[in-house]
């Protein structure tokens, strides 16, 4: 993968998983896989009081053309879905 995508993707799962374990949370998993030209990072947090504030990743994320969604389908899980192109 190019360089950035590369230390992109690795900076979301490990400031993913540092906001996680402030919020005590009870687990974080993560999946990552190519799609196409994209790399997309999945990873759901698991029982965390409030969802993590993400805003400096999403900066991260589109300053090489990604995209980072979050979102909460209920109380216990927050998900937060990455695609960073790769060509």
């Amino acid at each position: 993968f190019p360089p950035e995508v590369e230390s992109t993707a690795w900076r979301v799962v490990a400031q993913t998983v540092a906001a996680a374990h402030q919020l005590d949370a009870a687990g974080v998993s993560a999946r990552v896989r190519l799609t196409g030209e994209h790399l997309e990072v999945d990873l759901e947090i698991e029982d965390a009081s409030l969802g993590p504030d993400l805003t400096s990743l999403e900066d991260r994320v589109g300053a090489i053309g990604g995209s980072l969604t979050t979102r909460r389908p209920d109380d216990r899980i927050t998900r937060v879905h990455v695609e960073l192109p790769c060509a």
